[in-house]
């Protein structure tokens, strides 16, 4: 895919924390329109593929870009704020604190003249944009997309015996009682990975804060969410039949719409094209 010209941006969030992105305008036309990308779980603005592709189809649509950071980015990172240096990365991130986040890049995008916002997240990227939008209506927000949104529910998880999800679980719990809840410990779901017991428990416990069939139910602007047709087949508790059952719990009243890509898995590695299809004839019925 051919490379775009693009300016590499910050923000600074409420609480001190500076962010990277990179804002692309589309050739030769002046919009007020702008989507923001978020990535999903230990990626970053300028490493997914995925978020790459939608870009330059967004683009070619006539809408400004601005993929951004999370201070969850990268599997562990660290980041400039007022007290000196943050640990973050995916290894240490805590979901509520991505509200921060996402508040101050729709902000920045307000100050930089774009008011017609759309908000897209990745995988646990939709996750926090799903999150931030439950308990905020930022200026100018007007559409939101959550593609393949994974489903926090405790209840759920502890049903696949055969995971590790329980052992892994005891694990976090044992070093946060015991006073080393920033001690990283090897998991192998949802996926391997080195995390934080604190960051196991915040996102994998049973408290089940960052269910989106909860989330969603409080969210004011129009919401698109799509899952691959792959993955709500594969028997895992995060996706499995996740289209049919969110369906099946959204309000009449909600503005949600909910579309499954054929043949796509978590990263839509062979249907791009139909996601992107999906994601752009529903945002034309909504502004033309």
């Amino acid at each position: 895919m051919q490379s775009r010209p693009g300016t590499l941006v910050d923000c600074t969030t409420q609480d001190g924390l500076r962010l990277h992105g990179f804002h692309q305008a589309p050739l030769g036309i002046s919009t007020k329109r702008i989507w923001i990308l978020v990535h999903g779980v230990a990626s970053n603005f300028y490493g997914s593929s995925l978020l790459a592709y939608l870009s330059a189809k967004i683009l070619d649509a006539g809408d400004a870009v601005l993929r951004v950071n999370t201070r969850g980015h990268d599997p562990v990172s660290y980041q400039s704020c007022l007290a000196g240096m943050h640990r973050g990365g995916a290894a240490f991130e805590t979901i509520h604190d991505s509200e921060v986040d996402l508040r101050a890049w729709i902000a920045f995008a307000g100050r930089t003249g774009f008011h017609d916002i759309a908000l897209l997240g990745h995988s646990l990227g939709a996750v926090k944009s799903l999150y931030m939008a439950s308990r905020f209506s930022p200026p100018g927000l007007s559409r939101l997309v959550a593609i393949s949104p994974p489903r926090l529910n405790f209840e759920a998880f502890t049903g696949d015996h055969d995971s590790g999800f329980l052992q892994s679980m005891e694990e976090a719990r044992n070093l946060h009682s015991s006073g080393r809840s920033e001690q990283l410990m090897k998991v192998r779901y949802p996926f391997p990975m080195l995390v934080s017991a604190a960051t196991y428990i915040d996102k994998y416990g049973s408290n089940s804060c960052y269910d989106y069939h909860d989330l969603i139910q409080k969210i004011s602007c129009r919401t698109l969410v799509t899952f691959g047709g792959l993955e709500v087949a594969e028997k895992k508790a995060s996706f499995f039949q996740a289209d049919t059952a969110l369906i099946n719990i959204l309000s009449p009243d909600r503005a949600v719409e909910v579309a499954t890509i054929p043949d796509g898995d978590h990263n839509y590695a062979r249907s791009r094209s139909r996601l992107v299809e999906k994601v752009l004839d529903w945002n034309s019925r909504l502004i033309d």
